[in-house]
């Protein structure tokens, strides 16, 4: 699901990554590195769909943008205009992850 969401978003908006891995995260929704490589906490899976696509779009805008600097932000308000409020939901989501999915080790 999270894999086919993001190539899908990536061809919509114009975006190239080399590389995907999901798996269970503790701090981060995801992270992308230098070469490309996007990697996404499992955890997204409970979330509502916007947010998913939130969090991909901002992963896919750090191909371009490794940081969060104003040209980064404007990327992403360019493909998600309403990445402000879905920023601000984000503190709360982890409200929507099953607390036997954190408890497992």
């Amino acid at each position: 699901y999270l894999g086919g969401m993001l190539a899908s978003l990536a061809e919509e908006c114009g975006f190239r990554y080399s590389s995907l891995s999901i798996r269970f995260q503790r701090t981060r929704w995801g992270s992308c590195s230098m070469r490309g490589s996007i990697n996404l906490n499992a955890c997204l899976l409970f979330l509502p769909e916007k947010l998913v696509r939130y969090i991909l779009l901002h992963e896919l805008c750090h191909t371009r943008q490794l940081n969060h600097s104003e040209a980064f932000w404007k990327l992403l308000f360019a493909v998600e205009p309403d990445a402000l409020a879905r920023d601000k939901a984000m503190r709360q989501a982890w409200r929507y992850v099953p607390q036997w999915v954190m408890a497992r080790e």
